[in-house]
């Protein structure tokens, strides 16, 4: 755990003093910010009067804005995770310690997924503004964030493995971009698979597990495809640095 800690230590020192956190912070909060706006301004001109709840008509919808943010901020956060360490050579130098390579993976994944629960905290501000006005069932925005961490949390292990392929950043951000995205929408057509097709795609959507989240439904099998998917790109990661072995490179 030593060695946790001291790389834990490491990494979220570097991300601190980087400009990079901060330009991803604040492209977070403006675009959570405009699609909160934007959406509170929709339920009150067109929604509010049909008798449609907030939960429902106002932060259902914000939360699925929210995990298109979550796909175009987490690749630009993951981006330098093993890509810069391998452009410096310095990942040369880091196996060579009495570290084991999960260690090294846990470490860099639970930094992330350590800034981009304070980022995801920050948007608390939003319900906690809205309750003066509308009041809404507590649980369901609860149930709604444990979503949205849910997903962020997987997105961050994409970002991770992409990032053990490459030294460039911008190709590690682009790459985990789209495998993100395709996630999003691997249900979108869904119908042309079949009735067992389309049931395989729809739960491998992770749109569908939001909007389970975001209407209060904590559903077990959707924390099972996190947590499992999670598991498998961090094991994924595990086998791209044993892969060096391999190469000879170590």
């Amino acid at each position: 755990m030593n060695n946790f800690w001291a790389i834990f230590g490491k990494e979220l020192y570097e991300y601190v003093n980087s400009f990079i956190l901060y330009a991803i912070a604040a492209i977070f909060l403006l675009l959570s910010g405009y699609f909160f706006f934007t959406d509170v301004i929709r339920f009150d001109t067109f929604l509010i009067d049909q008798g449609i709840s907030v939960t429902e008509g106002l932060f259902r919808q914000f939360f699925l804005d929210m995990v298109h943010v979550l796909c175009l901020t987490i690749p630009l956060l993951t981006m330098r995770l093993f890509a810069e360490e391998k452009k410096t050579g310095t990942i040369e130098l880091i196996l060579t310690y009495p570290i084991r390579d999960m260690e090294l993976i846990l470490a860099k994944y639970t930094v992330c997924l350590f800034i981009f629960t304070l980022m995801l905290v920050l948007t608390f501000a939003y319900p906690i503004f809205i309750f003066h006005f509308w009041k809404f069932n507590v649980e369901v925005i609860l149930s709604g964030y444990l979503g949205l961490f849910l997903v962020g949390s997987s997105f961050i292990s994409v970002g991770l493995l992409i990032s053990s392929f490459t030294k460039d950043q911008i190709t590690a951000a682009m790459v985990t971009f789209g495998i993100c995205l395709l996630f999003l929408t691997i249900a979108f057509n869904a119908g042309w698979a079949g009735f067992k097709g389309q049931k395989i795609l729809v739960h491998l959507s992770f749109l569908e597990h939001v909007n389970k989240f975001a209407n209060g439904i904590i559903d077990s099998s959707s924390i099972i495809h996190c947590f499992v998917f999670t598991i498998c790109f961090i094991l994924f990661t595990r086998e791209s640095l044993r892969s060096r072995y391999w190469r000879g490179l170590r």
